[in-house]
Parts: C-alpha cells; structure tokens; sequence
C-alpha cells in the first residue's frame, strides 16, 4: 500500500513526494503515511 501512494504522489505533485521523503525520515513510517493520506486528499 505504501508503494502505491508513493506512486500516486509522484504521480500528482513532486512536492508531495518531497514532503513524503521528509516525513518519513524523523517518523517511523506508519506515521508518516498517514500524514500523507491527509496530505493527498488536500492535494486533490
């Protein structure tokens, strides 16, 4: 599932995908993702 918003992300906006690589970094990863799942449906 992870790959497939990493995917979408690239898909929508490089910013996104920078901002996934960030979050993930100082989190542990379940975090981040959910971070992102908010971020994209702004996005979109």
């Amino acid at each position: 599932h992870t790959y497939s918003l990493g995917h979408r992300l690239f898909n929508n906006s490089y910013i996104w995908s920078q901002a996934y690589h960030f979050r993930a970094s100082p989190y542990p990863g379940q975090e981040s993702v959910q971070r992102v799942i908010i971020f994209g449906d702004m996005g979109k």
